[in-house]
C-alpha cells in the first residue's frame, strides 16, 4: 500500500519533509491518496520541484504586485 512498503530505500531517498510534501502535492496539484502512495521517490523529487517552481512563481507575483501597489501610492 505505501511507497515505504515497495521501496526500502524510500526513507532514505526521500525528502525530508515527505509528509509535509504529500499534503501540498494533493492541495496544489489535486492528487489523489491513491496516487501519492503509488509515486516512487523519482516521481516525489519530480514533483517537488515543480511545487519549489509554483512557489518561487507565487513569491515574484506577490513581490510584483506589492511593488505595482506601493508605486501607485
Amino acid at each position: 500500500r505505501l511507497v515505504l512498503q515497495r521501496d526500502r530505500f524510500f526513507a532514505a531517498s526521500a525528502p525530508a519533509d515527505w509528509k509535509q510534501l504529500l499534503g501540498f502535492l494533493a492541495a496544489e496539484f489535486h492528487f489523489q491518496p491513491s496516487e501519492l502512495w503509488e509515486m516512487d521517490t523519482s516521481d516525489l523529487a519530480f514533483w517537488q520541484a515543480r511545487a519549489q517552481e509554483v512557489a518561487e512563481q507565487r513569491k515574484a507575483a506577490r513581490a510584483r504586485a506589492k511593488a505595482e501597489a506601493d508605486a501607485g501610492r
